[in-house]
């Protein structure tokens, strides 16, 4: 049985590898961070304008991640919830909370159906190009 440790070495590995690769994929960012009560991997400080290419979703779904998050530099985040075979294009929000404003809306660039559409119509959010 391994120690404790140990486990946080191989942990540690496996981060740097996955990383590297995506690295290699083209993405830029900071750091990655995991949370486990959703199977998610959010990406911290990557450019505007990136986004996850085929490559990087097969390598993030390959790695045992059902979500990703970028969180951009801009404050504005790209969801993924990654499927296999098939590319993503993930949806783009920016959260008040992020952008320093207490009392403001929720923003994407585009509606989202999966999401109440009473939130659009009382302007909890709006759609931002």
């Amino acid at each position: 049985m391994k120690s404790i440790a140990e486990l946080i070495h191989d942990a540690e590995i496996a981060k740097d590898k996955l990383e590297d690769d995506l690295v290699k994929m083209g993405l830029s960012f900071e750091d990655t961070v995991y949370d486990w009560y959703d199977n998610s991997m959010e990406v911290i400080d990557v450019p505007d304008e990136q986004r996850l290419s085929m490559d990087a979703q097969k390598i993030l779904l390959e790695a045992g991640f059902s979500k990703v998050f970028l969180n951009h530099q801009n404050r504005w985040e790209t969801h993924y919830t990654l499927k296999s075979g098939e590319e993503v294009k993930g949806w783009r929000v920016s959260y008040p909370r992020k952008r320093g404003d207490s009392c403001g809306s929720i923003w994407v660039e585009e509606k989202i159906d999966s999401w109440p559409k009473e939130w659009f119509e009382t302007g909890y959010v709006e759609v931002k190009c």
